[in-house]
């Protein structure tokens, strides 16, 4: 048994290349957690992969604005010396990254590097189905995680065949949410306005009304934007949790907050209890400024412990991502 007192949890660490962010590199996030002190972290895939395939690349899942959900999604396969290949409506997106993130965390397990991995399996709520994923289910896998903005998706619009699979299954959901309070202009594209709207309909009240409704446990993600109404419905209700990070992200992304701030940290800790905050460093998005990628920030745990009394460190820090996951040894 862990001396938990001795623990930090990284309730969310991404793994993967990306079409609309960084390279997330699993050996950069090894050496700077095992310098931090992380023994615990939930891998999560990318979001919109890029892979490797003989003699090029493909980038799953992509979408079209403007489109029913039939004409909305579609890969696309770069070789060299040839135009771009599209295949539409792919079934199952997700599957192959989850299954091979999966293998890759048995076998580092095995291996015990000093850090011990557990996945949270990326589900698109339009191209999967309840088959492929109970064929996912797995010891290791202690969550699943919707990302709206990658799947062109919101809570509304989630089928029901999804939220009766998750409640049958009653596994944690971690769910991307969002928030726009920034000025629009008449000249952007339609995809940079589908993405605003995308924003709204994934801010924080919809998930935490929806995880009500369906009687699900989730994870409202980024400190639920710091929307007062939704964090004081979290502090009150049992299945509902907050994962922290990226912090300094977040710092820079004001038009992306509810409400302005000069410390989202400090913010989040005045407004939410710290039974219901789990540590994240959401590696590799937590950077100094928008699009920054090489200018990554390792100062969340410092930031974390400057803010809290000790008991309530280690509650943030480590045990309550065991409680909410049921994270095994």
């Amino acid at each position: 048994m862990k001396d938990r007192l001795q623990e930090i949890v990284d309730m969310q660490m991404n793994v993967g290349k990306t079409a609309f962010g960084p390279d997330c590199d699993f050996d950069l996030y090894q050496a700077k957690a095992q310098k931090l002190g992380i023994t615990r972290a939930i891998v999560f895939p990318t979001p919109t992969q890029i892979r490797d395939i003989p003699d090029g690349q493909e980038t799953n899942c992509l979408w079209r604005p403007d489109t029913d959900v039939e004409h909305r999604y579609y890969i696309q396969r770069n070789r060299a010396g040839m135009m771009p290949e599209v295949l539409e409506q792919p079934h199952l997106p997700y599957q192959d990254f989850n299954r091979t993130t999966l293998q890759f965390i048995k076998h580092f397990n095995e291996q015990r590097n000093g850090i011990r991995l557990y996945l949270a399996a990326k589900l698109h709520p339009h191209l999967d189905d309840a088959h492929c994923l109970e064929g996912l289910l797995d010891n290791e896998v202690v969550s699943l995680k919707i990302h709206g903005i990658a799947t062109h998706s919101h809570p509304d619009a989630f089928p029901q065949w999804l939220n009766e699979f998750l409640r049958h299954h009653d596994l944690p959901i971690v769910v991307h949410t969002d928030w726009y309070r920034g000025e629009e202009n008449d000249n952007l594209s339609p995809h940079q306005r589908t993405l605003l709207e995308l924003c709204r309909l994934n801010n924080p009240l919809n998930y935490v009304r929806w995880a009500i409704k369906n009687k699900l446990k989730v994870c409202i993600n980024h400190g639920a934007r710091l929307h007062a109404e939704s964090i004081h419905i979290i502090n009150n209700e049992p299945n509902l949790s907050l994962a922290y990070g990226p912090d300094s992200h977040l710092d820079a992304r004001q038009d992306h907050l509810a409400i302005p701030t000069d410390d989202y940290a400090a913010s989040l800790f005045e407004m939410a209890r710290s039974d219901k905050v789990m540590f994240s460093t959401d590696y590799r998005w937590n950077i100094g400024a928008e699009n920054a990628w090489d200018d990554l920030r390792w100062d969340s745990i410092e930031r974390i412990r400057r803010l809290l009394a000790p008991e309530d460190q280690q509650k943030v820090l480590a045990q309550n991502a065991i409680t909410f996951y049921c994270l095994k040894d």
